[in-house]
Order: C-alpha cells, then structure tokens, then sequence
C-alpha cells in the first residue's frame, strides 16, 4: 500500500492485497485514487495548461494450480479517468471541458508444460469508452459533445518446444477483433487481424566445458560450458481487414567471445496499425498538458530496422554498452501541430508521413564503486528526415542526456534517487500566415529526486520533487514544481 500528497493539491493513494486461501487457489485485490489540481502557464487567464485529473482504479485476479505445469489465471481491471479544464477561445468565448474515459478488461491465461513441450493460451476482452463534452459559459450554441467506444476481443496461442539444449522452436497465432462506434465515423468501424508467427532458436557453438578437478582446499576449478554464438531466425504474417497484408521477417544475432563480452545484431521488418486514439480521440495527456486530436484518416505504418549493439561488463562495478540504429518508415504515423483556429494554444495531431528514416546511437555506462552509491549515465545521438518535406521529423532531439543516481545505506535505512535527462535541438514546424515556420525552442532539462526512511521491513516514509527545475514550453508541457511526501507499506 502506498498514500502521499503533494503540492498543487495532489493526492494519491493505491492498496494491494494477495494470497493463497487454499494451497491450489491464489487471489488477489487491487484498487487506487489518484487526483491532480488543474494548472495554469499564465495565472491571470482563464485557460488551464493542464487538465485537474481524477483516476480510479480496481482490479481482482484468481489463479488455480500450484506451479507451472498446469495454471490458470482469470483478471478483471476497470478504470476510470476524469480530465476537466478550461479552454479560451480568441473572441473571449471560455469553454469548460469535461472529458471521461472509461476501460474494463477482462482475461484468461492458460499455461501448460510437458516435457519438452511448453504451450499456453490466452483469451482477452476490453471495452473503451471516452466521452468529451465542451460546456461554453454563458451559452449553448457552441456546445458539442462526443460518445466514442472500442470493444476488442483477443485471442492467442503459443506452443514451444525444446528440441535439445541448443536448438528451441515457437509457433503461434493471434485472432483480434474490434469495433469502433463514433460520431467521427459515417458508420460503426469493424475490423479484423489474423496472425501467425514463428521463430528458432539455434546456438551454433558453446564453449568447451572443463572437468571439474579437486584441490588440497576442496575449491572445483571446473567451469561449465556457454552460448558462445546464437542465431534466432523467424516472421509473422498479419491479414488485416482494414489496413492490408503483410509480412515481417526478423533475424537476430548474439555472439560472446568473452565471458564479459556481448555482441548482438539484429534486422526486422515492423508494421503497426494506428491504435484507437490516434484514429479519433480528442484527448489531454495530463503528463505533458496539452490536447492531440486523432485522425481517422490514417493508414498503418511499415518499417525496416538494422541495430547493432555491444555490452561489456570488466568487473563487477562496471557496465558499458554501445549501439548504433537505423530505421527506415513508409507511411510513419507521426505527431505533427495543427491549425486550431479560434482556440488559444497549440493543437497536435497525427499524421502519415509517406518515408522517413531515424538513426543514430547510444551509449550507456553504470557504475557501482559500492553498496552505497549506483551511478547511470546515458546519451543518445539522433539524426532524423521526412523525405516529401526534406526536414527533420518534429520533436525528436538530436542529443539527449541522462543520469540516475541511487545511494542507500542499509543500516540507517536511508535511500536518496536522483534522475534527470537534458534535450538538444528539438525542431517544431508551424503553420501561420507566412507559411510554414521552423521553431527551435530552448534546451529542456528535467530533474527529479526522492528521499525515503524505512522502518523495521514493511514501512517507508519518503518525500521527493518532480520537475525540480521547472521545466516547460509551448511544445513539451509538462507538470510544474511539484513536492510530495508519502508513506508506503508491505506485510
């Protein structure tokens, strides 16, 4: 269980609670609150940046069977979000708008191994619903509301079968189904995916184990054999009622020369349907503040990726890894700014992009001199293009800056996080009268941190800060200052 408060009213709290009544039989209860104020850029104006925020949440889940061998587990989750805030539209008109989106999931897994055969099955049902509904003040012939749902049914199942140490093959296949009823629509939308994929494992080679000897101290100088060079080849074929065929092969790579020492390649084939959001939904996100429309004229996205990757671990106190990527997109469903005539603020939408390409690399190195301290440093360089614009894509930094630290201290039970990222070189395009104009906003830094107490082994008292430096601009809004202090529990 878990409570805190923060400032701008905030306030959270989530419990959960888990066990087996009977020695076959597990159970398990779930349930939270969450509640965020509405804020404001610019105090003297009646439009809110981001949305006061109400979440709820319950969830149960029953499991039967013991182990692996043979289990069965039943889930059911509903949740429901409540956005209000306030939009002010150039002529002075002030809307209130209330906007509820509301999910129920249900699902069954069934797993089952014998022998070399491990087979599971699984079955889904979810229901969406979001109604958004725009209250002018004063008046009531701008007013519109909006009644959008999704019902979507999910079926799969996976069978693999272990061959011999070296050698593992999975096979499966997916049947989905879903329809969409919206007033965006000129009728109820049915759609329907068939899936089949496959993959094979194969370790080429591994390492000669050495036999075991004995020492005058009873130490075993032995060492047991590894993967030294692994190939794991497969594809999945999607049908789609809507959006058309295709096919997705993959390959990937992994060779050890080193037991310290990792190298991975990898080439895939992507595609992704736009989801149910980027299709229709007007929608707040209250982690960023600002309002993206969907489009339902969109069509799927295909990709083609190539990576490289290293990892490299010396010593116990250090970690490297290295990579470099490329991915190259037809059709790539991309956030873009949007007139929003009428409306004060910037409107984000979804659009096609007919080709596009991402690259670049990363790096990433941690170090743990001790117990007490865990440093983790990161650094992303990212090159993009809309090839029909001939400009970058929008949005995506081409230098990114990470680091985490954790120090804790076992014997007074203290533990201090700190966590930050810094962006470089973001790049917006917006549309006014003169054309289209390229907006390069300033360097966005984040910072977060959290200390924490605990006491004896179920109890933690903890206070932190979320957005230290008050990062915020027209294009990534994102929560302001914000201070908390909380008390978690487990027994």
């Amino acid at each position: 269980a878990e409570a805190r408060v923060a400032t701008n009213h905030g306030a959270l709290g989530n419990a959960r609670v888990a066990g087996r009544p009977l020695r076959w039989l597990g159970l398990a209860l779930s349930g939270g609150h969450q509640y965020t104020d509405a804020y404001r850029s610019d105090p003297s104006s009646a439009q809110t940046t981001g949305s006061a925020r109400q979440l709820d949440t319950a969830g149960a889940a029953i499991t039967f069977g013991t182990d692996a061998k043979r289990r069965l587990r039943l889930n059911v989750d509903y949740s429901q979000n409540r956005l209000d805030g306030t939009d002010l539209a150039v002529g002075g008109a002030i809307f209130d708008r209330t906007q509820l989106q509301e999910q129920f999931a249900t699902s069954a897994l069934f797993t089952q191994k014998s022998g070399r055969l491990y087979w599971n099955a699984s079955a889904q049902y979810t229901q969406f619903r979001e109604q958004y509904l725009n209250d002018q003040r004063q008046a009531t012939a701008l007013d519109s509301y909006e009644d959008n749902h999704e019902h979507q049914g999910l079926v799969t199942n996976t069978a693999s079968y272990q061959w011999n140490e070296r050698q593992r093959t999975t096979v499966g296949a997916e049947l989905m189904a879903q329809l969409l009823d919206s007033a965006r629509l000129s009728s109820t939308g049915y759609r329907a995916r068939y899936s089949a994929f496959a993959e094979h494992r194969w370790t080429i080679a591994k390492t000669a184990a050495k036999a075991a000897t004995g020492t005058a101290t009873g130490i075993s100088t032995g060492t047991t054999a590894r993967d030294l060079l692994s190939v794991v080849p497969g594809a999945r074929l999607d049908l789609d009622s809507q959006f058309g065929n295709q096919l997705s092969p993959k390959l990937a790579l992994r060779w050890d020369p080193l037991p310290q020492l990792a190298v991975r390649a990898s080439y895939g084939r992507g595609f992704r349907a736009p989801s149910f959001q980027e299709l229709l939904l007007r929608f707040e996100n209250p982690a960023v503040g600002y309002v993206v429309l969907g489009n339902p004229d969109l069509t799927a996205e295909s990709s083609h990726s190539v990576d490289v990757s290293a990892e490299w671990r010396p010593n116990p106190q250090w970690f490297f890894s290295l990579a470099a990527f490329r991915n190259d997109l037809s059709n790539m469903i991309s956030t873009i700014t949007a007139p929003n005539p009428g409306v004060v603020g910037t409107l984000f939408t979804y659009a096609n992009i007919d080709r596009a390409w991402t690259m670049g690399s990363e790096a990433l190195g941690i170090w743990s001199p001790h117990e007490l301290l865990t440093l983790t440093l990161g650094y992303t360089l990212m090159g993009t293009r809309d090839e029909a614009q001939d400009r970058p894509l929008p949005g995506r930094p081409v230098h990114r800056f990470t680091f985490r630290t954790l120090s804790t201290h076992s014997a007074t039970g203290l533990s201090l996080m700190a966590r930050g990222s810094l962006a470089l070189d973001r790049t917006y395009f917006v549309d006014d009268a003169t054309g289209t104009q390229a907006v390069t906003p300033e360097p966005f830094f984040q910072l977060d941190v959290r200390l924490a107490k605990t006491f004896t082994r179920h109890f933690e008292l903890f206070v932190g800060a979320t957005n230290l430096a008050d990062a915020g601009d027209t294009y990534a809004a994102v929560l302001p200052r914000q201070f908390y202090a909380g008390l978690g529990g487990h027994y």
